[in-house]
């Protein structure tokens, strides 16, 4: 499967390090929550875009960080892909593409039905992480928050625990219950959990803070429905991932949309975990690993593995809650 637009040629099958799937427009999700970011004003954000923007950005970012110790050679070849970019900008020779910003549910709505389809390098980066962070968990009742597709509900069950899965997506949940019917599941916001105060052992968010303008309203949520003693594994978007990539961009039928991330710097999260009694067992950070010969950044594929080598693009924290 293909999608096209313009200029734009994506391989939703290689997707880069951007979330890149097709969206195809649809009905908005029933049974919605309002989210505690729903008076933020900022989703109306849309501008045009072109491609060769997106690799003029790829190529000027590996040039940085490889002018003074990168050998002539490379740094030639940037110059070189950067002149000719710039070229193709000056020439009116490239096409723009809207680029509208939607809200999370919408965006998460649209993605469900392929969303376990596709590569992802976050995903790939963050299961053994939480993995590990969970390994030494006895099994007894968990929470996957923001579950999704109930990609951590599917684990947690297959570890012995009695699983609750949480999410604003309807879509994402009629996946999720038929993925893991062991599971509850139940439709509801990060702020917001539908459970009782102490009544999990264990609870699990994944890859969903970096969407929250602030990440500290739903980690007291988390504490406040995990006993005390019990534990809670966060795995996010790196900070330094979110500020060179931006957004989570989609391609759709009619162009792109994305959602906005947020970055939450590692200080953000211990003050956080320090007013609200978590002491850290471990923080984990895992770098980028992707192919980036197709996909949206196949134009600029190697100033894309010099731009990304080493950088972190996942991080996960694993907590517990005072007693």
């Amino acid at each position: 499967m293909r999608a096209e637009s313009a200029s734009f040629r994506v391989d939703p099958d290689r997707p880069g390090p951007a979330h890149l799937v097709t969206l195809r427009d649809g009905p908005r999700a029933e049974n919605r929550v309002a989210p505690a970011e729903a008076t933020n004003d900022d989703w109306a954000m849309t501008r045009q875009v072109r491609l060769e923007e997106v690799l003029l950005g790829v190529e000027g970012g590996a040039l940085l960080r490889r002018v003074i110790d990168g050998d002539d050679d490379f740094v030639a070849e940037r110059v070189a892909a950067i002149r000719r970019l710039a070229g193709r900008l000056d020439g009116d020779r490239s096409k723009a593409v809207a680029v509208p910003e939607l809200d999370v549910e919408e965006g998460y709505a649209a993605w469900a039905h392929i969303y376990d389809q596709l590569p992802n390098a976050l995903i790939r980066a963050e299961e053994p992480l939480a993995d590990e962070a969970l390994a030494d968990i006895r099994a007894g009742r968990a929470l996957d928050a923001a579950c999704g597709t109930g990609r951590h509900a599917a684990r947690l069950v297959a570890s012995g625990h009695r699983t609750v899965g949480v999410d604003r997506s309807a879509a994402m949940l009629a996946i999720a219950r038929r993925k893991v019917p062991q599971a509850d599941f139940r439709i509801g916001d990060l702020t917001r959990l539908p459970l009782e105060d102490g009544s999990v052992d264990v609870a699990v968010c994944a890859l969903a803070l970096t969407h929250l303008p602030d990440p500290e309203p739903a980690i007291a949520e988390l504490a406040r429905v995990v006993r005390p003693d019990g534990t809670i594994v966060l795995s996010d978007a790196h900070p330094a991932f979110v500020q060179l990539q931006g957004q989570a961009l989609f391609p759709r039928a009619d162009g792109f949309a994305f959602v906005r991330n947020y970055p939450h710097l590692h200080s953000r999260y211990l003050d956080a975990f320090a007013r609200l009694g978590l002491a850290v067992r471990k923080c984990a950070e895992s770098p980028m690993d992707d192919d980036f010969s197709k996909g949206l950044l196949a134009g600029a594929a190697a100033a894309a593995r010099a731009l990304w080598a080493g950088i972190p693009v996942v991080l996960v924290w694993s907590v517990q809650r005072r007693s």
